[in-house]
C-alpha cells in the first residue's frame, strides 16, 4: 500500500520507505529494493500522512480497521508475499487445570476447522475492503505476470537460502516449505 507512488513494478519500490512487521519481511522488501522500516502498526497511519514513511506492506484487511484508506492511493497484489501466521495460545498451567472434558471442548473448538474459519474472515474482510477502496476512487493494481515474477524471483533467493541455513542447521525446513505450497 502506498501514498503517493503506484507500485507496477519491482523498479518503482526502489528507496521508498516502506513499513515492516518483522525482520523477514523487512528482508523481502530489502530485495525487492525498498527500504523496511520497522513500526507498529498504530503508527503508520501518521507516518504514512506526514511523509516518515511512503507506504505499508500489510494485509488489505487493515485499510478499514486502521483508516488507512484515507492515506493510502494504491495497493499493489499479484506478488509472491510473505505469511503472518496467526495462532491462539493457551498457558499451559491453565490448559493443565482443565478437566478431560474442558480439553476435550477446547480441542473441539480449535485446530483445522477453526484455521479456516479464520482464515475466511480475514479474507472476506480483506476482499470488503479493497471493494470500499475502490469504490472511493482508489487504484488496485495487479501486477501483469511478467512483473509479478520479478518479484517472485527475489522472493524465491531468499526462501532458498532460509530453507539453506536452517537445513544446515537440521531443521527440516523444505518439508515445510513444501507443506505450506499444497
Amino acid at each position: 500500500m502506498t501514498k503517493d507512488k503506484p507500485i507496477k513494478s519491482l523498479e518503482d519500490l526502489k528507496g521508498l520507505k516502506i513499513r515492516v512487521s518483522s525482520r523477514n519481511v523487512g528482508d523481502l522488501l530489502t530485495a525487492w529494493g525498498a527500504s523496511p522500516v520497522s513500526m507498529p502498526i498504530t503508527e503508520v497511519y501518521n507516518s504514512m500522512s506526514t511523509g516518515v514513511i511512503d507506504g505499508v506492506y500489510t494485509d488489505a484487511s487493515v485499510l478499514q480497521s486502521f483508516k488507512l484508506n484515507e492515506v493510502t492511493q494504491y495497493v499493489t497484489k499479484g506478488m509472491h508475499s510473505a505469511l503472518s501466521p496467526q495462532f491462539l495460545i493457551m498457558n499451559r498451567d491453565s490448559w493443565e487445570g482443565l478437566d478431560e472434558a474442558g480439553k476435550a471442548a477446547m480441542t473441539k473448538l480449535t485446530g483445522v476447522e477453526m484455521s479456516e474459519k479464520g482464515r475466511k474472515i480475514q479474507a472476506d474482510h480483506a476482499e470488503a475492503a479493497l471493494k470500499a477502496f475502490t469504490e472511493n476512487g482508489k487504484e488496485v493494481i495487479t501486477l501483469s505476470e511478467t512483473e509479478a515474477a520479478k518479484f517472485n524471483a527475489a522472493s524465491a533467493k531468499l526462501l532458498d537460502q532460509a530453507v539453506a541455513d536452517l537445513e544446515a542447521k537440521g531443521v527440516k525446513a523444505q518439508d515445510f516449505v513444501s507443506a505450506l505450497k499444497q
